[in-house]
């Protein structure tokens, strides 16, 4: 990069944004896909999530309504009317992207609703959550794409599991938000009769753990 004419501090940037943005985030997303799907309030079960178009619903509806990014802080770069609001030149202002648990913590309390492009399994821009034009993420499609490979591979392999922790330790913050971890386990009845260890079906979910 350095022979590209970017110096080294822009080089550490691009680092760290890629890993924020292109590898946390997306974690994030998995993990929060995984809980909804688990405690049952995603627009499809855990069966249905087996599927291509049952993992990518499910995604996206996640994508629309709990983003793992949330909120974006911006600057007003010039003087805006927003209805009958003036956003002055200068202003900070916080973009609500997407339902959280700090500005509305009470959307998260129902069931989403799904909207029938969901529902047929169709893309969707979600809103701002992937950004809009200079600000587009790159790789907005890949992140969609892995998460619903990842939801779709593991309700696969492991179709009996249950939710062990239905109110497990968050990330709530402003800019973040998913949930630490998601514990399983195999239902008892249908425990595989090997010498793995019970605690072998919490491997998946260590996808999902954030420390």
């Amino acid at each position: 990069m350095a022979e590209h004419g970017l110096s080294t501090p822009e080089i550490c940037s691009l680092g760290y944004f890629l890993l924020i943005a292109g590898q946390e985030t997306t974690t994030q997303l998995i993990s929060t896909t995984f809980f909804r799907l688990l405690e049952g309030s995603a627009p499809v079960c855990w069966k249905d999530a087996a599927s291509e178009a049952g993992s990518k619903t499910v995604v996206r509806n996640v994508l629309a309504t709990e983003s793992s990014v949330p909120t974006w802080r911006r600057v007003a770069a010039h003087d805006t009317n927003l209805g009958d609001t003036l956003i002055p030149a200068g202003a900070e202002i916080l973009l609500v992207l997407s339902g959280n648990h700090i500005t509305s913590p009470d959307a998260l309390s129902s069931p989403s609703m799904p909207s029938e492009a969901m529902r047929r399994g169709q893309s969707t821009d979600h809103g701002l959550v992937f950004g809009s034009g200079i600000h587009r993420c790159l790789g907005a499609k890949l992140a969609e794409l892995e998460a619903a490979i990842v939801v779709q591979e593991t309700a696969t392999v492991l179709a009996e599991v249950h939710l062990q922790e239905y109110q497990p330790d968050w990330i709530r913050l402003l800019s973040f938000q998913a949930p630490r971890t998601v514990t399983v386990a195999n239902n008892p009845s249908t425990r595989p009769r090997t010498s793995r260890p019970p605690s072998a079906s919490k491997a998946a979910s260590n996808y999902a753990h954030h420390s």
